[in-house]
């Protein structure tokens, strides 16, 4: 797994790479210049990288991610996949709502005419309808689908019908959001290199730092989630698209409203217009009313990405909090045997206890496991453990009293013969007559043969010996 999630992710950076070498003005440039360029192209698109892969490191969990299935699959996808995918099918919209425009100003026109060359209404209105309908409707539409697709894909070491908690489908969908990101950033900020260009490393990290595409993955985890929940895992989330998407369209939409760019669009020459944003140091010759009503409008416009920031983390928690309900209200799978053969296997008053071991967790969810305290619970597929066996009951007036912890063992007794440790070997096993004295007499040692203690032969003697006779003993200890 991270190998695989190392190949993907090294086939992004390499893809970046390659358009930031692309991407070098003038062409006709050589050797030092043209790599001088290069690397400053390659500084960019690595300033635009920086604030999506910290927010996506963010939600990194080790105990529940999987780098594979939960990051790298869909940064992966969401780049090589959603990105073109999405920018084939605008174009295509955009085609379909050019030839309606020009089909409503001149219903005569068709493309099998030859000296018909298609071009945009000339009147003001039907214009803004189709740049409404195309940057407004179509296009948020078609981004955060293709986002959806390739959030919700998994590879084929992982079912698409497991469950998934709401952490690991918010990593999803963060992972694909960004990688559609860095598609579309690094293509961006590759465009705005040229000479006359102001300020490209700042409008660079400010691009990447612009977070509609994360907003719009928090926004459709939950809801995500929610339909799975309602239809079921096996159902289509395309079957109720627009339940699941609205949000995120929503605030798509009035990201282009504002002056943000569909992805069919390649013009990048005013980052400023797209990010509603000015560099510090960059000039401007507007008014103090012009100056308080750009303000206003940009207060406001961070005002309500706070509030979708809130929305977001509200959905997340409700969520999680609906998922662990179902969770404790619906039966666990019973592992092993089925609990009617535990009533061959138990006793009467085994089945009356309480249950001493919870079922084990299904894969994939959040919250524990809850768990049966009640003999009927076996009826809805709850598995029961053996319980121990119950504690006798003694009557209060049983003279042993109630059952408490055992008693200490008693002291280990010493045999009388015990001497202390200044004595010999023998004088230990034999006994001492002196009760511990110092030893002054000899003491012969006993036949090989003996076995249980000295015969009357080899007596140890009852009295000392005379001062003069005194020796060592032979045997000392």
């Amino acid at each position: 797994a991270i190998m695989g999630a190392a190949y993907r992710v090294g086939a992004v950076a390499a893809c970046c790479c390659g358009v930031a070498y692309a991407a070098v003005a003038p062409r006709s440039l050589r050797g030092a210049d043209y790599n001088f360029l290069y690397k400053k192209n390659l500084e960019r698109v690595a300033a635009s990288c920086v604030a999506p892969l910290a927010v996506l490191a963010c939600v990194f969990d080790k105990r529940t991610s999987r780098i594979l299935d939960d990051f790298a699959g869909p940064l992966f996808r969401g780049f090589f996949l959603a990105f073109p995918l999405a920018a084939l099918a605008e174009l295509a919209l955009k085609a379909a709502l050019f030839l309606a425009c020009a089909r409503g100003q001149n219903p005569t026109w068709s493309l099998a005419a030859a000296d018909a060359v298609p071009v945009l209404p000339a009147r003001r209105r039907r214009r803004f309808v189709a740049d409404f309908v195309f940057k407004c409707l179509a296009a948020p539409l078609v981004e955060e689908t293709c986002k959806l697709w390739a959030a919700t894909t998994t590879s084929s070491s992982t079912s698409s019908n497991e469950p998934l908690g709401v952490h690991t489908m918010l990593a999803r969908c963060l992972a694909s959001a960004v990688g559609f990101k860095v598609a579309d950033a690094t293509r961006r900020v590759a465009l705005y290199n040229r000479a006359w260009h102001p300020q490209p490393l700042f409008f660079a990290f400010a691009r990447g730092a612009f977070p509609i595409h994360e907003l719009g993955a928090a926004l459709l985890a939950p809801r995500v989630l929610t339909e799975r929940r309602r239809s079921g895992p096996k159902a289509s989330v395309l079957g109720s698209l627009f339940a699941v998407l609205w949000p995120s369209v929503l605030l798509r939409a009035s990201a282009n409203f504002r002056g943000a760019k569909p992805v069919a669009e390649w013009a990048a020459d005013a980052p400023w217009v797209e990010l509603q944003l000015q560099a510090w140091n960059a000039p401007d010759d507007a008014t103090l009313g012009q100056l308080l009503a750009k303000s206003a409008y940009s207060l406001a416009w961070w005002v309500l990405l706070l509030r979708v920031l809130a929305v977001a983390a509200r959905s997340y928690y409700a969520a999680a909090a609906d998922a662990s309900a179902d969770f404790n209200a619906a039966p666990p799978r019973v592992v092993g045997r089925p609990p009617q053969t535990l009533a061959t296997t138990t006793s009467p008053l085994a089945q009356q206890r309480p249950v001493s071991q919870p079922p084990l967790p299904r894969p994939g969810d959040d919250t524990p496991r809850r768990v049966a305290t009640t003999p009927e619970a076996s009826s809805r597929g709850f598995s029961f453990a053996a319980p121990p066996a119950p504690a006798p009951e003694i009557p209060d007036d049983d003279p042993r009293g109630t059952i408490g912890p055992p008693p200490p063992p008693p002291p280990e007794k010493k045999p009388a013969s015990y001497a202390p440790d200044h004595l010999s070997s023998l004088q230990r096993r034999w006994g001492d007559p002196t009760g511990g004295a110092a030893p002054t007499w000899s003491m012969p040692p006993p036949p090989a043969g003996a076995a249980g203690g000295p015969s009357e032969k080899h007596a140890p003697p009852l009295h000392p010996l005379p001062p003069r006779q005194q020796q060592a003993p032979r045997f000392s200890s």
